[in-house]
């Protein structure tokens, strides 16, 4: 705060303010992942969530020459589910295809109804997935990144399957990834 900081003082604030938030998505994330809290279930829209959330992680897109897109439908897709923890899940899939480009590359985000049925899908062109790569990456700590957490999908995982859904995950090594959520329209009440 002070105006008369000399240089090494300003890097090692700029340094704490950075560790600080890292620990703070770490143990945001453990909270999350190990005592999830029960959603509460209402009509939620699922259009206005994704504009939501391309919004949050826009400037970091921009930062990085990343060029994001939405493919939505021509009517509003309301779902039973929890918007905050559907929120979690778009940023978390959002972020984790940031990491897998690093520079210069695309994100489409998209949701579509089929029968009784929503299915979302972020698909990047990133590095991709080896066929291990892909059995493990919803396993708690398991990460492709030296500075990833290893809970973002297992978090993921964990709400949608909270909601009675189910993941597919298409990628190839070099190719990028895609990564499809499918979410009962009622949220899995019978």
């Amino acid at each position: 705060r002070s105006d008369n900081q000399d240089a090494k003082a300003h890097e090692y604030a700029e340094l704490m303010v950075g560790e600080v938030d890292r620990l703070n998505r770490l143990v945001s994330a453990l909270l999350q992942f190990s005592r999830p809290r029960n959603p509460e279930f209402i009509n939620v829209d699922l259009c206005a969530l994704a504009h939501h959330s391309l919004t949050f992680v826009q400037a970091d897109a921009d930062s990085q020459q990343i060029t994001l897109s939405l493919n939505l439908p021509e009517a509003e897709i309301h779902l039973h589910a929890d918007p905050d923890l559907m929120q979690q899940v778009l940023l978390n899939l959002l972020q984790n295809s940031l990491a897998a480009i690093g520079t210069d590359g695309t994100i489409e985000l998209g949701i579509e109804q089929n029968a009784n049925e929503v299915k979302i899908w972020v698909k990047d062109s990133g590095k991709g997935l080896s066929s291990e790569e892909q059995t493990k990456i919803f396993d708690p700590f398991f990460t492709t990144r030296k500075d990833g957490t290893g809970l973002g999908l297992a978090v993921v995982q964990k709400i949608v399957e909270q909601h009675m859904g189910h993941i597919a995950v298409e990628s190839n090594k070099g190719q990028g990834t895609s990564i499809s959520v499918f979410l009962p329209l009622d949220g899995g009440i019978q």
